[in-house]
């Protein structure tokens, strides 16, 4: 299992904070009832590769996916190079899921509910940080800070 400090400084090394705010607040007008999740780490196969999964995790309440789409709901690594696009009509692996998947009706099951199990997230992933997430520890207040008090930025 890889530390939550190291997930979050490899991703924040390799996207900024405007990309994941923007690829966040796009994924969600998309997608209401699935949270982003974008992190990048040391691969544990391959010396000096960085991987990256790139999914949308389910909230409370989101209806269940279509058995016969590749809608990305659950991670799967990948090597980072594979995450852009050059000369394509999209740039990024999150450009392209918005090309195959435009809506949240594009790749569920309406008026259906995932079971709590499909919920449930499993060991190698409980320490995930969603792109919500990260951008909300990105600024931490202080322990035992005052009203006022400067943000401390980690990096």
């Amino acid at each position: 299992m890889i530390a939550q400090n190291t997930l979050r400084q490899l991703t924040l090394h390799n996207f900024t904070l405007t990309q994941l705010r923007e690829w966040r607040s796009e994924s969600k007008r998309r997608y209401p009832d699935f949270e982003l999740v974008l992190l990048v780490r040391q691969s544990p196969q391959w010396a000096g590769e960085l991987e990256y999964t790139c999914h949308f995790r389910p909230l409370p309440g989101a209806p269940q996916v279509l058995e016969t789409c590749d809608f990305p709901w659950k991670p799967f690594w990948d090597s980072l190079t594979f995450f852009y696009h050059e000369g394509a009509d999209y740039s990024t692996e999150i450009e392209l899921i918005w090309q195959c998947y435009p809506s949240q009706s594009s790749f569920v099951i309406p008026n259906t509910q995932m079971e709590s199990w499909q919920l449930q997230l499993g060991d190698d992933e409980k320490d995930d940080l969603t792109v919500a997430e990260l951008l909300n520890s990105y600024f931490a207040v202080p322990k035992g800070a005052t009203k006022g008090a400067i943000l401390t930025c980690y990096q």
